[in-house]
């Protein structure tokens, strides 16, 4: 943003140039015990599950799961069997097995 300000001349200079970020760690994730999916999953009307299931396995965003269509799913056994992701949130095309 400071970056930004000097090429608009807001200010004269950014008063950060020079100052690193610190290195971030990210947290470490506590996944669901499988008891505690078999409640979340049975807390969804029946006919949401299988939706919450696929999010849950495959990490898909919301927005991506909504847009999904049949030709993006690959039901094929082995190292086939992906699903493509078209519009992602980078706007690259991914695949998930």
């Amino acid at each position: 943003m400071l970056g930004k300000a000097v090429d608009w001349e807001y200010i004269e200079s950014n008063a950060a140039w020079g100052v690193k970020q610190q290195q971030e760690h990210p947290p470490e994730y506590n996944f669901l015990a499988e008891d505690e999916l078999d409640r979340l999953l049975e807390a969804y009307a029946p006919h949401l599950s299988w939706l919450a299931t696929l999010a849950i396995y495959t990490g898909m965003r919301r927005g991506e799961l909504f847009k999904l269509e049949w030709r993006d799913i690959d039901f094929a056994q082995g190292e086939k069997g992906l699903i493509t992701v078209r519009d992602t949130k980078n706007r690259h095309t991914r695949y998930i097995p």
